[in-house]
């Protein structure tokens, strides 16, 4: 018998040692820590010493001015907020932003850029998404993939028929001549930390990577943005912008949460 509780500590401490610890040293919440803890049969944490986890203070402010957000909509904010500086980047960057959804649902960001007699030279497709938040599967392949987006320009084209831009745009992407992005944003511990990720897909399935040499973005070279005090002055612009889209969007909630529970009272 001891011999077999032996073997099985041998195998959870193999198990354990491929462990993305690198993930660990990161800031991450506690949640996410949990979660990978139980991954590998560690169930029992009792607790986590706060100061070795960073804490999602974009969270803590949003429950701060708008107390009546449930955890769902706290985290539809942060998607907007992310959604809203997403568009912040890019366009000033030269990009100019298209429709992309259908409804509730579709692209979150759709990009292009034009030749002097507005023809559509450049197309990008970025989704963005919050802290840890991931990729999701659908009927039409994962998010982000070839055949979803492709989906998503047809609904696109058939709500706007008189809109060309989309038959070039979807002619771009069948040809493979567009660019797909996650951007990524968190606000850890009061600083910003945005990351944005290549997509890769011929199909339903995609493969996410790190950008390197001219396809990289000067913001992927920042570890993170201290907001009370950032460096320079892009980082000053982007904390600004941040900032600006953070409040503009808690006002926003502040006052579709409180109307709705007015109405419910």
């Amino acid at each position: 018998m001891m011999n077999l509780a032996l073997q099985e500590i041998a195998l959870k401490l193999n198990e354990l040692k491929q462990l993305n610890f690198e993930d660990i040293n990161k800031k991450i919440s506690p949640n996410d820590l949990r979660e990978k803890l139980k991954n590998f049969g560690i169930s029992n944490v009792a607790e986590i010493n706060q100061q070795e986890v960073a804490k999602d203070t974009l969270k803590e402010k949003i429950k701060e001015q708008v107390p009546d957000a449930n955890d769902a909509n706290i985290k539809k904010i942060k998607g907007n907020i992310s959604e809203k500086l997403m568009d912040w980047y890019f366009q000033n960057t030269g990009w100019e932003k298209l429709e992309g959804e259908v409804g509730c649902n579709g692209i979150d960001g759709l990009y292009v850029k034009r030749d002097k007699d507005g023809n559509i030279k450049q197309v990008l497709i970025c989704e963005s998404k919050y802290n840890t938040s991931q990729l999701g599967e659908t009927n039409n392949g994962t998010q982000m993939s070839k055949e979803w987006i492709q989906a998503k320009l047809d609904a696109l084209q058939k709500a706007n028929p008189d809109n060309k831009d989309y038959a070039t745009i979807k002619e771009m992407v069948n040809e493979d001549r567009y660019r797909a992005r996650i951007f990524r944003l968190k606000e850890l511990d009061g600083e910003l930390k945005i990351e944005i990720a290549k997509v890769d897909s011929n199909g339903s399935e995609v493969a996410v990577t790190e950008l390197s040499g001219k396809e990289n973005y000067k913001i992927n070279k920042i570890p993170s943005i201290d907001l009370q005090n950032p460096e320079g002055k892009f980082q000053s612009k982007v904390a600004d912008a941040y900032e600006n889209i953070v409040d503009q969007q808690i006002q926003i909630a502040r006052s579709k949460y409180e109307n709705k529970t007015n109405v419910a009272a």
